[in-house]
């Protein structure tokens, strides 16, 4: 019909493992079944006829939040608030309907490029996505203690492969995230895979102000709020981070964001405390 497209195929070597071809329907059945602006459209998913299964989604014009980051290595507070924010405004409804995405990334955060106005965020890549119904023994799609995940925004409980994970790991991905795009690192880095689990799950990292005194208090309890490594600690919903952002954006961003001062916001739910996984002044920065 003339509409262009992307197409998405399974690479031929591991389209014979049915777990694999499983997940990648799977992304299609998320995506679709959550319908928000702000995740990819897929329009179709099939297999051709030398059995390779295909995705056709929408094609997008501009580039991943991680090639943005590859370029210009941290982006302003302001413009890194309201990029998460469109994104949480997306996960928001997808835990509603119990779509857990299990890897967040800046590589599946794109921002969609038009003429004269702010990036618009689209989540890609719902591969890995759980749909967190204990009640249907079809999906409970991965083995005990099976880590699935990208390691540097992995939550602690994700780390350790557990069973009982929930919508909460995705918040502490999103704040991993904001993290790096305020102070251009992660919070954690290792030399091979074990050895930044093992990070994950018992160092003390640097804060945000720590690495750059020009960030906001507020914006430091945000991203710590979102990384606790309890996680009964940490943001309840996405809706609670994505509120605690929009206090912090000017009300241009927020007429962006669809948000007008009719929509009363709610008071900050962050309070600038450290947190006891910090490192404190003058301690030894993470490698």
């Amino acid at each position: 019909i003339g509409r262009l497209c992307a197409v998405k195929f399974l690479h031929a070597e591991i389209a014979h493992n049915p777990e694999v071809v499983k997940r990648f329907v799977r992304e299609a059945q998320a995506a679709a079944a959550i319908g928000h602006p702000n995740i990819i459209d897929i329009y179709d998913v099939g297999v051709t006829s030398d059995g390779a299964p295909y995705l056709v989604m929408e094609y997008l014009v501009g580039c991943s939040l991680g090639d943005e980051l590859e370029n210009r290595k941290k982006l302003p507070p302001a413009e890194a608030a309201e990029i998460l924010a469109q994104a949480l405004s997306a996960l928001e409804v997808a835990h509603r309907h119990g779509v857990i995405h299990r890897d967040l990334k800046p590589d599946n955060l794109y921002l969609v490029r038009s003429p004269n106005t702010a990036p618009r965020v689209k989540i890609l890549d719902f591969g890995i996505s759980k749909v967190s119904d204990p009640s249907k023994p079809e999906d409970r799609m991965t083995s005990t203690g099976m880590v699935l995940g990208t390691p540097y925004y992995m939550a602690p409980e994700q780390a350790r492969g557990d069973r009982d994970i929930d919508h909460r790991i995705d918040l502490y991905s999103m704040g991993i995230i904001l993290y790096e795009l305020t102070t251009g690192r992660v919070p954690f880095t290792g030399d091979n895979y074990n050895q930044l689990l093992l990070k994950i799950l018992t160092e003390k990292f640097p804060t945000p102000r720590q690495l750059d005194p020009s960030l906001s208090e507020d914006l430091e309890a945000v991203i710590l709020k979102a990384i606790e490594r309890d996680r009964a600690l940490r943001y309840g919903s996405a809706k609670e981070m994505h509120d605690d952002l929009l206090n912090l954006l000017d009300d241009a961003a927020r007429a962006r964001l669809g948000v007008t001062g009719e929509y009363p916001l709610p008071p900050m739910t962050a309070r600038p405390t450290r947190s006891p996984d910090t490192i404190t002044p003058g301690a030894r920065s993470i490698a």
